[in-house]
């Protein structure tokens, strides 16, 4: 079965990356370029695995997530592994707080990046 992904990623030359990394793979992805676009499609379709940048026009990733889980208690929390430009310490701060996994940006390859969102989804 083929596994859909959200990438939620305002930056068109990362969410691009993304895209072409991902669908090379086999997955099925889709995309939100800002975090009210997440939230409707979050409301509204399921997914294996939401990749949610943390900083993002309208709504931040925690905004979207929290907005969800208020408004739409009835949809399972999905899975997130939120992407992010902070460095270490500010993404265990501002995410790590949060209960969810991260990567930082600029730490991954592309090949790196596929080995982990693969690890991630499988788990």
């Amino acid at each position: 079965m083929v596994k859909k992904i959200l990438i939620v990623e305002d930056d068109q030359v990362m969410r691009s990356l993304y895209i072409d990394l991902l669908t090379a793979e086999g997955f099925s992805v889709d995309t939100a370029v800002d975090g009210e676009e997440a939230y409707t499609k979050l409301s509204t379709a399921s997914y294996d695995l939401v990749l949610l940048d943390y900083l993002l026009p309208k709504l931040n990733g925690d905004m979207v997530l929290a907005k969800l889980s208020k408004e739409h208690p009835e949809i399972s929390r999905p899975r997130v592994l939120f992407i992010t430009n902070y460095d270490k310490v500010q993404a265990d701060k501002y995410i790590g707080n949060l209960g969810y996994s991260y990567f930082v940006k600029s730490d991954l390859t592309p090949e790196n990046f596929v080995k982990k969102i693969k690890e991630f989804i499988s788990i």
